[in-house]
């Protein structure tokens, strides 16, 4: 201490190096940082609410007509969402998810049948029938105006009288002017494939049967003959004309077209099986569908 000066000497470094009691205490040590452990993480979390999402959108627009089928569309694409979030974390949401789209689904398909079966009838109830006064001039059931009351049910479909094949057959369609004189020129049995693309099943053949359709009424022709014949065999099984051409000759085109006074001549294809002798032939206007039916017996 220098002379005159008083108090207490500021604390000296000790001998261990290490720093002399002293009248001020050491400093607290730095504290550690607060330890958060990281947030849970989903799998697949969010494809699984959207699934549930979209399913619950599907079972509130089901009864929604139109709309519906947008809403089945999204219910689908839930479903296979929800299916995919079964392999995450959100188990519980998908399985939800499935059932809320399954019930989305069968729910739209039974308001679709309900609409439906409520439009038709609709309809039938407000269609009256409404009965014709005239008829074609060659028909036999003609009925004159102002009759209606004593009209006659329709009569049910003919067949004119059979020929046999090379012969002519007169038929008349449904609707007024349409008539055609119709020949099965000549038959096939067994037709060759056109190409190897076109064979028959294992244990069918092919037989062609050749028509030519004149149109002598006052209506053009306008058909695919194809709808329109059939093949029967002996057992009277019937078998309705395929696609599928034969090297017998030029097929009728899928839709003819007839002027009045023209004609067209094709094939028509059947496919039999081998064992089916063909016994008779027939053809019908309008695709099958007119009141008379013409028949051809094969020999």
């Amino acid at each position: 201490m220098q002379p005159g000066q008083s108090g207490t000497p500021y604390p000296q470094p000790s001998d261990t190096g290490q720093p002399a009691a002293g009248p001020y205490p050491p400093p607290y040590p730095a504290p550690h940082p607060a330890y958060f452990p990281p947030p849970p993480t989903t799998k697949f979390g969010k494809l699984a609410w959207a699934g549930l999402i979209l399913g619950i959108v599907g079972v509130v627009g089901s009864i929604i007509p139109f709309l519906n089928n947008l809403t089945a569309v999204g219910a689908i694409v839930g479903l296979i969402l929800a299916v995919i979030g079964m392999f995450g974390t959100r188990k519980i949401v998908s399985g939800i998810g499935i059932v809320v789209c399954v019930l989305a689904v069968v729910f739209t398909i039974v308001a679709q049948v309900a609409f439906s079966s409520a439009v038709d009838d609709a309809f039938k109830r407000s269609d009256p029938q409404v009965l014709t006064t005239t008829q074609p001039a060659s028909r036999p059931d003609q009925t004159a105006p102002g009759a209606i009351e004593n009209q006659q049910p329709p009569a049910a479909p003919t067949r004119a009288a059979p020929a046999a094949i090379g012969g002519s057959i007169t038929l008349l369609g449904n609707s007024d002017g349409e008539q055609a004189r119709v020949t099965a020129v000549k038959i096939v049995d067994p037709a060759p494939p056109k190409d190897e693309y076109s064979r028959p099943e294992q244990g069918n053949r092919f037989v062609a049967v050749q028509f030519r359709i004149e149109n002598i009424g006052s209506l053009a022709y306008d058909d695919s003959p194809s709808n329109g014949a059939q093949l029967i065999d002996g057992q009277g099984q019937q078998f309705q004309a395929t696609f599928l051409g034969t090297a017998a000759g030029p097929e009728f085109a899928g839709g003819v077209k007839i002027a009045p006074g023209a004609s067209a001549l094709g094939f028509v294809t059947f496919e039999v099986p081998k064992t089916s002798k063909a016994a008779k032939v027939q053809f019908t206007l309008d695709s099958g569908f007119a009141d008379q039916t013409g028949e051809w017996t094969i020999r």
